[in-house]
């Protein structure tokens, strides 16, 4: 599970900069204000959580636990929901996509919440 974690964060990550240069220098021109901002902000946490769940990886390398594996599993759900549909919204302009961020909101924050609570249990 950790190496998983931290390659599926590496990728992530190398997404979110590919998304983040293809936003900056191809979407300026075809995109209004609103939708660079969702754009931008999928990016952000897109990048944030990717290296999140590298760290998450690196702490499970050192000790698995229950919350550390659903941690991970956490914030790749996360970020497919939130990031997903925040990046769908801005390229389609459809706001009904907009109902799965909430979902991918709370995962998110159950990520964080279950890495500090793996953490903090004793790591075998």
């Amino acid at each position: 599970m950790s190496r998983a974690s931290i390659a599926t964060g590496a990728f992530l990550g190398a997404l979110a900069v590919g998304l983040g240069a293809f936003g900056a220098h191809a979407l300026r021109e075809v995109m209004d204000e609103g939708a660079i901002r969702l754009y931008e902000k999928a990016s952000l946490y897109l990048i944030i959580h990717a290296l999140a769940l590298a760290v998450t990886g690196v702490v499970l390398d050192r000790g698995e636990n229950r919350y550390l594996r659903w941690s991970a599993l956490a914030f790749v759900s996360g970020v497919f929901f939130f990031c997903g549909s925040l990046y769908l919204i801005a390229f389609t302009g459809i706001k009904a996509f907009g109902m799965t961020a909430p979902v991918g909101g709370v995962s998110l924050i159950a990520g964080w919440v279950l890495l500090a609570v793996g953490v903090l249990k004793k790591v075998n």
